[in-house]
């Protein structure tokens, strides 16, 4: 049985748990087996991991804890840009010789096909390390997640029935975090016109970023109701510059 001494020390440590002790902590909670401290760890690793990843703290993260948040779909970011941050500045900081030998394992986890196309073009294409560049497996993954990108931006029917055929389902590097909440926009008026918006924008409420620009409608469309049903959302009536859509369910 635990010491009274070791849990009010356990509790001691949970209360006063910070983004900026969080690895340290993780530490001492697994070397004494402090179960509950250690799962409390886990849980601020992954809700709030912008913090940790700007402290000092992110660079004593042990290689498989590290990997267990990155792979987490749980992970809270505001864009996967973060992540890959995250994962580089890990890698260069071991020392004179680096973290090279993780790299194929850390840098998978990263979903590039969540990141903005012209980033990736310019920060993880273009201006990668030398390390990134000269390894054929990391590169055969950019590679893939460039071709999915560049179908993403300007999507063609044809296109995406090549990734179909490619993937089969949504591959690993671009399958989303998971949020708690999705708040959805659909339509609406444009401010400058006052024309029907074909615009669809969605919120994410744990990373608190909205995002958009690979959404839309096939009509603008003004006043229409919606409704989610099992994974699909539904839209009825409203305004549009298609008189048809009027009366149609989509």
């Amino acid at each position: 049985q635990r010491s009274s001494v070791t849990r009010v020390c356990e509790d001691f440590l949970t209360k006063r748990l910070q983004p900026g002790s969080l690895v340290r902590i993780s530490g001492l909670a697994s070397d004494y087996r402090l179960g509950g401290l250690e799962e409390e760890c886990k849980e601020m690793a992954l809700s709030r991991f912008q913090e940790v990843a700007a402290t000092e703290e992110l660079l004593l993260w042990d290689c498989s804890k590290l990997l267990a948040a990155l792979s987490d779909d749980r992970l809270v970011v505001s864009g996967e840009e973060e992540v890959w941050e995250a994962a580089l500045a890990w890698l260069k900081g071991g020392g004179q010789g680096g973290r090279w030998q993780h790299m194929e394992q850390i840098l998978a986890t990263v979903r590039y096909g969540l990141m903005d196309y012209g980033y990736f073009q310019e920060r993880v294409r273009g201006q990668g390390p030398l390390e990134v560049k000269e390894n054929l497996a990391v590169q055969d993954l950019l590679q893939q997640a460039d071709n999915y990108l560049a179908v993403m931006s300007r999507p063609t029917r044809q296109l995406a029935d090549e990734l179909i055929k490619t993937h089969g389902s949504t591959p690993h590097f671009a399958m989303p975090r998971l949020p708690q909440t999705f708040l959805f926009t659909i339509g609406g008026c444009r401010s400058a016109t006052g024309a029907p918006s074909s615009s669809v924008e969605v919120y994410d409420s744990n990373s608190n970023h909205w995002s958009g620009d690979k959404l839309e409608l096939p009509v603008g469309l003004d006043d229409c109701t919606a409704q989610a049903v099992v994974e699909k959302i539904y839209t009825s009536g409203g305004e549009s510059v298609d008189p048809r859509t009027q009366r149609s369910v989509d």
